[in-house]
């Protein structure tokens, strides 16, 4: 019996990123005939749906505690804090909360019930910066003919933005060791979610990381005119309106601060000459991210909220899975005005999710969402009345655009595709076996 036990700690319901990533690894490994068990959150709902999977709520804490953690600390500062600020009338960042530390104990405790040894595999999808250091004492408390095989991909720079991150020098640490032990690249495999990332952390790292894309699955026939005609109707808007969305949470890493700005430099910049004033519509995705909305967010909103009716759309709770797929296949533009910083080579679901539904992709530049957008027919920009110029330019050329991101959507799912995922990994298990012989 071949298994796969997929280990996220954030897994609880089935909407977003999490799920989404559990659930197209999960379908990979049962074509190649595994029987796959989610190792996932303590408090995942009754209602998750399995995949065929056998479901085990293992760990106690998410990758978003640590945020919890200092948000409630910046909302409630301490007595010490207080009148540092009545003293000096500066606000005093608190430290960051301390990690919970229990992920290397859930994990470790899951493997023992589930007897997990070297017949087995355990894949993390969406590692951080506490992923590898506890992989790395279960490496260093077991002998090497007793460990599974573990394969790790991160969407996440740890030069960057990378949730639990305690210093690049334990990284470095970590690493060196588990050369020293030969589990490196026998039994742990690095992968990276797209290849700008892979080739970043293999620079860095004294390490080898393969690239691993999200999987990408190209939508349903007539999924595309269906989401369309479902969400013109709940928003009372034209069939053949220009639909620029936004996905996801609202957060200032994703640049939904800059989107206000971004809308009114559009409709100003329009030729009056056109009826794109009353034909393009901005319907923006902005559910409050784990820790709730920063106040530039709460700005945000505010002002699109007073933009003139039909201008602006916006959806403030988080979405089913099936309004979230009606908007993103609805769209002709899809906006991502992420950070260049955070986004520099980081990751992004969004972007597979739009490539493999044929859309075109607006995106700041010198970022990976932008590279992605320039690879694959869309356009790039640097500030709000960059991102307007980079609209109307779709929008003027709607049909030749939307004909180009279809066209790349065929190849791109082609080269992504849900099956080829759990093969990568099986793949670089053999390139090893291989090298060894």
């Amino acid at each position: 019996m071949k298994r796969l036990f997929i280990a996220d700690p954030s897994l609880k319901d089935i909407r977003g990123h999490h799920y989404m990533m559990t659930r197209e690894a999960t379908r990979s490994a049962q074509r190649l005939g595994f029987d796959v068990v989610w190792l996932c959150s303590a408090g995942f709902s009754g209602a998750l749906d399995n995949e065929n999977a056998t479901v085990a709520p293992v760990f106690q804490a998410s990758m978003y505690d640590a945020y919890m953690g200092q948000q409630q600390q910046i909302n409630r500062p301490g007595l010490l804090d207080r009148l540092i600020r009545k003293l000096s009338g500066r606000p005093v960042t608190p430290p960051p909360a301390a990690p919970s530390g229990g992920f290397f104990e859930d994990l470790r405790t899951a493997m023992t019930q589930w007897r997990i040894g070297p017949q087995d595999r355990i894949l993390l999808h969406t590692a951080d910066g506490e992923s590898l250091p506890a992989v790395a004492r279960i490496v260093k408390e077991t002998p090497l003919n007793a460990l599974p095989i573990f394969h790790m991909a991160t969407p996440y720079d740890p030069l960057g933005v990378m949730p639990k991150r305690h210093g690049m020098e334990g990284f470095e640490e970590t690493l060196e060791h588990l050369k020293d032990t030969g589990a490196l690249g026998r039994n742990l495999f690095l992968y990276a979610e797209n290849a700008y990332l892979a080739e970043h952390l293999s620079q860095i790292w004294p390490a080898i990381v393969r690239p691993l894309p999200i999987p990408a699955s190209a939508p349903l026939a007539n999924a595309v005119g269906d989401a369309r005609t479902r969400l013109c109707e709940k928003l009372d808007l034209q069939p053949d309106s220009f639909l620029v969305v936004s996905l996801g949470s609202a957060r200032l890493e994703k640049g939904f601060q800059h989107i206000p700005d971004i809308v009114e430099q559009t409709f100003q910049r329009a030729p009056v000459a056109t009826p794109a004033k009353g034909e393009i519509s901005f319907i923006l995705h902005a559910s409050p991210q784990i820790v709730g909305r920063d106040p530039k967010i709460t700005e945000a909103i505010n002002r699109l909220q007073a933009r003139p009716e039909g201008q602006a759309h916006l959806l403030l709770e988080p979405l089913s899975d099936d309004d979230y797929q009606d908007l993103l296949l609805a769209s002709d533009v899809v906006l991502l005005p992420y950070g260049e910083h955070e986004y520099r080579v980081r990751g992004s679901a969004v972007v597979t999710e739009a490539l493999a539904a044929g859309k075109t992709i607006v995106a700041t530049a010198n970022t990976y969402p932008g590279k992605a957008a320039q690879a694959h027919g869309g356009l790039t920009a640097n500030d709000p009345s960059g991102f307007a110029d980079a609209i109307l330019e779709v929008y003027g050329a709607r049909m030749a655009f939307s004909a180009r991101a279809k066209s790349e959507h065929e190849k791109f799912v082609a080269a992504n595709s849900m099956e080829s995922y759990w093969r990568r990994c099986l793949d670089a298990e053999r390139e090893t076996t291989i090298s060894d012989d």
